[in-house]
């Protein structure tokens, strides 16, 4: 894995991995000196009423299923297949949100506003925030920050709000809730204003994502035409407002004054004279440098503000021709106000105009797939554009795409060291076909929990691989080892599988107890690890409830017709 995703859980796979390196060098190494010492000695076995009436219902169970192998498969496979028709249902998204314990509300203003307008308005946003009792302290910010590291104007206000632990919160309040009653608060306060809410870090890693502000997704419109580029995306903004749980933050294009030069040969001018006076009056021209300390600072001139901040006043600059004297600006060039973009972005190697947008009330792929789908059906590109949908959806896409080779990779893997170690195709089939079953209790984990799919779940599925395959190979190796010792077919399968029994079971309790904490916690920075645990916790459930009869009733039928043909033919030479 790479990118977020590959941050966030590298750490844990390279831990578990040398977790698992460790334990196969201490089980050849310490484990048998440890049994030598310490088992050596005379124990007493005691009774245990529990597990001795859960190994007689095993050994009932089983013995009625093996008269039955046939159905008893067909049944597993039915309860299977209607399990994984439940995976569309889980829908999807990228990582689980992580609570940082604050939130970072973004307020989108009209952009035409200036900055004692805005900062007005940024302080009436900001007391509105305060009035909530979880919020202890409010920062805003209007336009870019201090160091210059952003580029937006005045229209673009944001506030760091703090918030108080959660146990000094009223009864009954949650975070959702919280960000619900601030939203209608602050759009009763201030209608006409659009606002995000996200967290800190949050807001960082969905603005690297996505590459513009405010959401953590965006359709970015490509094309070689930004008047084109702005309809389409114009379009498409109206479409995506239509499509339940998406939430449009979109501010379409400023307003510009446009100055054409016109006339200026008549004049005995160019382009680039109007173009410096308008610079120089408008714009301002440095002309020299002021020195404080050591901070150097560039002495900008231009005229009053009376004289530039409207139309007509703009018109009436004069501009001085090489004949003498001079003439109005609207003389030799057109001087008109128009809609403009606010930014210009760029990628790869083209413009393209962004519309940002979050998911609230559902799941992210559900969401996106449905604004596709109507964009789609609505919205007919013209030639030369076309659409890319970024942010969260991008990552979420591409990380599907890389799970899918290493899911590959990990299953050939497995495959691979299995037939090593059995030289039987039959034996790795039967290990093999645990992992399906193993997935399948992480799928309904999942749709019982309300869990989306995502990379953490992906991951634990990657998990439970391991944890399916363990347990095959303790029950195919020791029915295996049992016929090599001489005992019959079937004795031997039902003498296995209820030798085994409490290995197995302890093996996948001790798995799902292990992550119940981990599944359970609402601490800061669980979130993004409780799908991992759900999954490999529902998957060694599954384990433990079906495969210690699926496994079995498929080594019956698997290798009872091997059985016969080596029995029949040993009676034939006999």
């Amino acid at each position: 894995m790479c990118g977020v995703e590959g941050a966030i859980f590298a750490p844990m796979a390279f831990t578990y991995a040398y977790a698992r390196l460790i334990a196969i060098l201490l089980t050849v190494t310490l484990a048998p000196v440890m049994c030598f010492l310490l088992l050596n000695r005379r124990i007493k076995e005691r009774r245990n009423f529990v597990w001795a009436a859960i190994a007689a219902f095993y050994h009932k169970l089983f013995g009625l299923i093996l008269e039955w192998p046939r159905l008893t498969l067909v049944l597993i496979l039915l309860f299977a297949l209607s399990g994984f028709s439940l995976l569309p249902r889980l829908g999807g998204e990228f990582l689980p949100k992580l609570e940082e314990g604050n939130i970072w509300a973004h307020a989108i203003l009209p952009t035409t506003i200036n900055l004692p307008q805005g900062a007005r308005m940024a302080n009436t946003m900001r007391q509105v925030l305060l009035s909530f009792p979880e919020v202890s302290n409010v920062v805003s910010q209007v336009g870019r920050p201090d160091d210059g590291t952003e580029s937006t104007s005045f229209f673009n206000v944001e506030f760091a709000v703090d918030l108080k632990p959660a146990a000094d919160w009223p009864k009954g309040m949650t975070k959702a809730r919280l960000v619900n009653l601030m939203d209608a608060k602050l759009r009763g306060r201030v209608p006409g204003v659009s606002f995000s809410y996200s967290q800190n870090i949050e807001d960082n890693i969905d603005e690297a994502l996505s590459g513009v502000k405010a959401g953590a997704n965006a359709v970015k419109v490509f094309g070689y035409d930004l008047a084109t580029d702005e309809s389409v995306a114009s379009r498409v903004a109206a479409t995506l407002r239509r499509v339940p749980g998406v939430v449009m933050f979109r501010s379409l294009g400023q307003p510009n004054i446009v100055i054409e030069p016109d006339r200026v040969a008549a004049y005995g001018l160019n382009s680039g004279d109007v173009a410096a006076i308008v610079q120089t009056a408008i714009g301002g021209q440095a002309v020299t440098q002021v020195l404080e300390g050591d901070r150097r600072f560039n002495l900008v001139v231009r005229w009053k503000p009376s004289y530039r901040e409207a139309i007509d006043a703009m018109r009436n600059i004069r501009v001085n021709v090489p004949a003498g004297g001079n003439v109005p600006l609207g003389q030799i060039a057109r001087v008109v106000a128009s809609e403009g973009a606010s930014f210009i972005y760029r990628g790869n190697l083209q413009r393209y105009v962004p519309i940002s947008f979050s998911v609230a009330g559902r799941d992210l792929q559900g969401a996106v797939a449905d604004a596709k789908q109507r964009v789609a059906n609505e919205i007919k590109l013209p030639e030369g554009i076309h659409l890319e949908w970024a942010g969260q959806y991008g990552e979420l896409q591409a990380a599907n795409r890389r799970l899918a080779v290493v899911v590959r990779i990990a299953l050939i893997l497995i495959m691979g060291v299995l037939f090593a170690a059995t030289q039987s195709a039959v034996d790795t089939f039967v290990v093999m076909a645990q992992i399906p079953l193993a997935c399948l209790g992480g799928i309904l984990a999942l749709y019982i929990t309300g869990t989306p799919f995502s990379v953490s779940a992906a991951v634990g599925f990657i998990s439970i691989f391991g944890i399916a395959t363990m347990d095959g190979i303790l029950l195919a190796f020791y029915i295996r080892k049992l016929w090599d010792e001489g005992h019959p077919f079937r004795e031997a399968i039902v003498m296995g599988s209820d030798r085994r029994l409490r290995a197995a079971m302890m093996t996948d309790l001790v798995d799902a107890f292990g992550l119940l904490p981990m599944a359970l916690s609402t601490r800061i920075g669980a979130q993004t690890q409780r799908p991992l645990a759900i999954v490999v916790i529902g998957g060694s459930l599954m384990i433990l409830l079906m495969t210690r009869i699926f496994q079995p009733v498929l080594i019956y039928l698997c290798h009872r017709g091997l059985r016969l043909s080596d029995a029949a033919r040993n009676g034939a030479g006999g």
